[in-house]
């Protein structure tokens, strides 16, 4: 990633839900990271995801809509943007690698 590309914020629907204020996410991706770092933050997305589920599936009486998507709809959807982001940043520097 680089300072240039465009800003991607670090939370979902719950954190975007006043944005007709401003515009600008409140927590963002550091456009500096590399792409291993992104992908690390993901993985440890997808751990603590996996937790989570496994909890609720250990539930009896399962959980409600509201707090399924507080849990995972909430997360999954800045942590497909950040993935996107970091595989982009690999593809680019695969092409550059390779157009050499």
């Amino acid at each position: 990633m680089s300072a240039s590309e465009p800003v991607i914020g670090a939370f979902g629907f719950l954190a975007s839900n006043w944005a007709e204020f401003n515009n600008t996410p409140a927590i963002i991706v550091n456009p500096s990271a590399a792409p291993a770092d992104l992908l690390a933050w993901c993985w440890g997305e997808v751990q603590s995801l996996q937790s989570a589920a496994e909890e609720i599936s250990g539930l009896r009486d399962g959980c409600s809509a509201e707090a399924f998507n507080a849990v995972f709809v909430h997360r999954l959807e800045p942590l497909a943007r950040v993935m996107e982001a970091a595989m982009n940043a690999l593809a680019q520097q695969a092409n550059r690698i390779g157009g050499d």
